[in-house]
């Protein structure tokens, strides 16, 4: 990478990580652009060789979001046709432990997501909730796929991707922002069992 380019990528960077800690302390709505740039510390011109708005910075942040879990769920498309249900566990533990590890990775933009997503309306809400859905329609997919290969009794898939999808989300909320505590170990344990538990494991012959 040049030093141009490498300057260039710095400053983009910059001005994402000024923006994500002025979104947390004031909320997206009430952010403007200059308070981006005075936290960046750069000329407001700077701002606009790299973003449009602030509304362009929100979208990158949720699109950084939904590529990460997408490719989280995607790189393990087949998940619900595992041979045994000891395969399964250590499969669906590894996606839910790989989902917090993204979250406990980037803890102050998964924080806005989700207090700005849920809690908020406008531009937020809506990316967040195409986020949401997308996901479950993925998550959607998997589920049946374990029924149509008869390793889960789940009668709807669609609407155990939505419970679980709810349960995934509201516990990152917890544990994240409330608590401020994220065992990503415990909770993947926890989580992987009780899941299970709710999609009905069909016995294995």
């Amino acid at each position: 990478m040049s030093v141009t380019a490498s300057h260039k990528a710095t400053t983009r960077q910059n001005i994402l990580d000024a923006a994500i800690a002025i979104f947390r302390e004031k909320g997206f709505q009430k952010t403007r652009v200059s308070d981006i740039v005075s936290a960046a510390g750069l000329a407001q011109g700077t701002f606009y060789l790299y973003f449009k708005s602030k509304e362009d910075i929100a979208r990158e942040i949720c699109k950084s979001f939904m590529d990460s879990f997408s490719g989280i769920v995607e790189a393990d498309h087949n998940i619900f046709e595992s041979r045994t249900h000891i395969e399964l566990h250590n499969r669906l533990r590894k996606m839910i432990f790989s989902a917090l590890k993204v979250f406990k990775n980037n803890a102050e933009a998964a924080e806005i997501v989700l207090r700005e997503g849920i809690g908020q309306g406008g531009l937020f809400k809506e990316l967040y909730e195409n986020l949401i859905i997308r996901f479950i329609e993925l998550l959607g997919e998997r589920i049946a796929n374990g029924r149509s290969q008869n390793m889960l009794g789940i009668p709807n898939p669609d609407t155990a991707a939505v419970f679980i999808v709810g349960l995934v989300e509201r516990s990152f909320f917890f544990f994240m922002v409330m608590r401020k505590d994220l065992n990503i170990d415990a909770i993947a344990d926890d989580m992987t069992s009780f899941i299970l538990h709710g999609l009905d494991l069909r016995p294995q012959q």
